[in-house]
């Protein structure tokens, strides 16, 4: 179908870690990379739970870690970025852009989006840009804008 990652989420129903690792060695027996979700789609999250799940995530039960971008949106995504980047391998991390499907605003997804690449720095992996903001982003990760610089 050419895909080769499944993301394995914990959204809906939270599996315990047996079912989840024998899941994510299914995925690699079949060839295929596991990527693990982290986060649930609300704010005020524990920023500390998280980023332990991100580094046990690391340690080898998923090839990418995805960082719900919800979460970090509450308390400035810059700050939160920062301890993630200072704390984890973070080019093994894909950060998910808050969207307005979750209630987020066009000017929180923009400051989402460049506090992320300040932080974490040109090459971070941002997911779950609409077609719209690529562009916008590719040009952020460049040091474009129409304002200028990102400094």
């Amino acid at each position: 179908m050419g895909f080769d990652m499944i993301e394995a989420s914990d959204n809906v129903v939270e599996p315990d870690a047996g079912t989840l690792n024998r899941g994510l060695a299914m995925v690699r027996d079949l060839g295929l990379s596991p990527v693990e979700e982290i986060g649930e789609r609300r704010d005020n999250a524990d920023h500390e739970a998280m980023l332990a799940k991100v580094n046990g995530v690391l340690a080898g039960r998923a090839d990418l870690a995805m960082i719900e971008g919800q979460e970090l949106m509450d308390s400035g995504i810059r700050d939160e970025a920062l301890i993630l980047k200072d704390n984890c391998y973070t080019s093994w991390c894909v950060f998910e852009q808050a969207n307005p499907r979750v209630g987020t605003m066009t000017v929180q997804i923009y400051a989402g989006k460049t506090g992320l690449t300040k932080a974490v720095g040109a090459d971070v992996h941002i997911g779950n840009l609409t077609t719209y903001t690529a562009i916008e982003t590719e040009k952020a990760r460049l040091g474009l804008g129409l304002a200028g610089r990102l400094s």
